[in-house]
């Protein structure tokens, strides 16, 4: 496949929107054969990694991401860089072949995107170095680190960041999608952490990302989605003490979910930011109701107080309550379920910001979940909040635009391995469930980025300043982000 007929498949695979900004002059730069073998090896001679093709054993696991669902595609080659250098190298030898590029930090993007047929995959993994300045106030991190590595590490000094939940998500492309979690209405986004970033150029070159230096690029970092821009290497994000946490978690049955949504929804408005609730409607293990669950993470000590007053918001006897104080590192083990390392698995998702959460929204949530139970679609249903310190960075500060909306969905939907029935069923859920918060829906938010949307659904007002810097650091449209502008 030649390279021009290559990007025309990438710009209409796995649901991304056309490149509407892109002349056909820009994709037809080059016309370049495919590198040969030869030119592999001497490219794997100058580097510290090394690149494996389809012919290498190697290949075969290499290529593979969270989700297994995308470990059909069949990229050139796996470039596995040890050093920044290495990354240089591998960026100036796409630029002589004209190659498109995949980068990839953790393997999790909904929709495949740090994979393809016909592209250079990037992996960034060896780069998962965590190291503190003196002071212990700023930490670097490679953009491979997972996040549950990066949290023991900096758990050792007593320090952390706020990041997400997946154990094993890359740090750097959380970051660039935004990056919500459990201190999200304490500390803000992880983005809102971010001090600087180095990042290697499509031409090979190295630049620092910051307030001052290329602060265009920065800006995008924060919010703009997964490696659109450039090849971040490493980041520095100021950090916070580590403490000890207080968790809730309260149950109440599927008949007082109106009551539920309506309190959440009045607690994560006006209560303290150091608390944050989970919100869940989730399908029970044999598809026949729904469960309503709240998870609550505290400031040590009102695990109890919090939880007391969101049941008597609800007005409902809970079916279940539980309450605990632990240290962080537990805390963390226990919003991943236990399992530092979990293994991949198939699914499919989408999201929804809401502006506002009223009793129109929880008819409408408890609609799409209903219809779900009457689809027998495996499904979860997350609502967070974006309340908080969230809420204390402008909508244009950075490329992270929901700085002012109340809540996050997040429609997942676990599904066998490669079953395109079960895969169709829960899209055209999660297609329904879109349907019924329409009219009270934002958009959706990049790190859950999923097929058919827009990137203005996204990216909202940021979405014009987004395609400039795209336009000024990748021209030529190589770097395969999960979106293109």
């Amino acid at each position: 496949m030649s390279t021009l007929d290559r990007r025309r498949f990438l710009s209409g695979s796995a649901g991304l929107a056309a490149l509407s900004w892109v002349s056909p002059a820009d994709l037809a730069v080059g016309h370049r054969t495919d590198p040969s073998p030869s030119a592999w090896a001497a490219l794997d001679s100058r580097m510290t990694g090394r690149v494996l093709l389809p012919s290498d054993t190697a290949y075969a696991t290499a290529k593979q991401l969270f989700n297994p669902r995308w470990n059909s595609r069949m990229p050139l080659a796996v470039v596995q860089p040890a050093t920044v250098g290495d990354v240089q190298e591998a960026m100036k030898f796409s630029a002589a072949y004209d190659l498109i590029v995949a980068p990839r930090s953790g393997g999790h993007c909904y929709v495949g995107s740090s994979t393809g047929d016909g592209v250079m995959v990037l992996d960034v993994r060896a780069l998962k170095s965590v190291t503190l300045n003196s002071a212990k106030t700023q930490t670097t991190i490679g953009a491979g680190a997972g996040l549950y590595n990066v949290h023991v590490a900096l758990a050792k000094a007593g320090r952390t960041i706020p990041t997400g939940t997946c154990p094993t998500v890359g740090t750097s492309g959380l970051t660039m999608g935004g990056g919500i979690g459990p201190e999200v209405r304490a500390r803000g986004t992880t983005s809102d952490r971010l001090v600087s970033a180095r990042c290697v150029l499509v031409d090979g070159s190295v630049v620092t990302a910051s307030a001052t230096q290329n602060p265009d690029l920065f800006w995008s970092l924060r919010g703009g989605g997964g490696a659109q821009m450039a090849v971040v290497t490493d980041l520095t994000f100021l950090t916070h003490k580590t403490t000890m946490l207080g968790q809730f978690s309260i149950s109440f049955p599927a008949t007082a979910a109106a009551k539920a949504i309506a309190a959440w929804a009045a607690f994560s408005a006006s209560s303290h930011n150091s608390t944050k609730v989970t919100l869940s409607l989730n399908a029970n293990s044999t598809r026949t109701a729904f469960l309503v669950r709240m998870h609550g993470v505290t400031a040590p000590g009102d695990q109890d107080t919090d939880c007391d007053a969101l049941i008597g918001m609800v007005g409902v006897t809970p079916i279940n309550r539980e309450t605990k104080v632990a240290s962080y590192m537990d805390t963390v083990l226990d919003i991943a379920n236990g399992n530092p390392n979990p293994k991949g698995r198939d699914f499919t998702a989408g999201s929804d910001v809401l502006t506002t959460v009223t009793a129109a929204t929880g008819t409408a949530l408890i609609a799409a979940v209903t219809e779900g139970i009457k689809r027998k679609v495996n499904f979860q249903t997350l609502i967070g909040p974006l309340t908080g310190m969230t809420q204390a960075v402008t909508a244009t500060a950075t490329a992270f635009p929901y700085r002012s909306h109340a809540a996050l969905i997040q429609w997942f939907c676990p599904i066998p391995t490669n079953s395109t029935t079960a895969y169709s069923a829960a899209r055209s859920w999660i297609d329904y469930a879109h349907g019924k918060v329409a009219g009270m829906s934002a958009g959706g938010f990049v790190n859950y980025v999923e097929p058919g949307r827009t990137s203005s659904s996204y990216f909202g007002p940021n979405l014009t300043r987004l395609r400039s810097v795209k336009a000024a650091y990748d021209p030529a449209n190589r770097l395969k982000g999960s979106l293109e502008y």
